[in-house]
């Protein structure tokens, strides 16, 4: 693909108004959390994209200015390739929870999940109250989803 080639993303772009929402163009505007719940679907269903990293950024803090220059929570500048880097995916995990990915390659295709649990509320991964998991067509992509959603049941932050 060219340099000059245009793709249009599989789901509208996202976009943010004053308050910290985040809800693809010309959707009428989701709460914080169901915009996280819309992102981790999409990473169940998606192939990894810098549309797909570009939403789950401004979703998580980050700012788009003129010129498709960003700007991070903590002054970053450029947006982590969450879909496709395993250490840019992590970093959606939040502080308190831990964390297991797995990749099988049994049966009829391979299986990539993640699953995240908050030690804090309970060390039993099982409680059904107290775990997220996700699968998808890469590791980075089941990590973001089940880190959005763990992120979606905490609230605004």
């Amino acid at each position: 693909m060219s340099k000059d080639s245009v793709v249009a993303p599989a789901t509208p772009p996202m976009e943010m108004d004053g308050t910290g929402s985040a809800s693809p163009r010309g959707v009428p505007q989701q709460s914080p959390s169901d915009v996280l719940l819309a992102l981790a679907d999409r990473c169940e269903r998606e192939e990894p994209s810098h549309d797909l990293d570009a939403d789950i950024a401004l979703a998580n803090g980050w700012r788009v200015f003129p010129g498709d220059n960003w700007i991070g929570p903590h002054a970053q500048i450029a947006v982590p390739s969450y879909t496709t880097s395993l250490d840019a995916a992590v970093t959606l995990v939040p502080e308190h929870f831990s964390y297991e990915a797995t990749f099988s390659a049994a049966g009829d295709g391979a299986m990539r999940r993640a699953r995240l649990w908050d030690w804090r509320r309970s060390a039993r991964m099982a409680d059904p109250d107290n775990h997220w998991e996700a699968s998808a067509s890469t590791l980075p992509l089941a990590i973001c989803a089940a880190a959005l959603r763990a992120r979606a049941s905490e609230g605004p932050r």
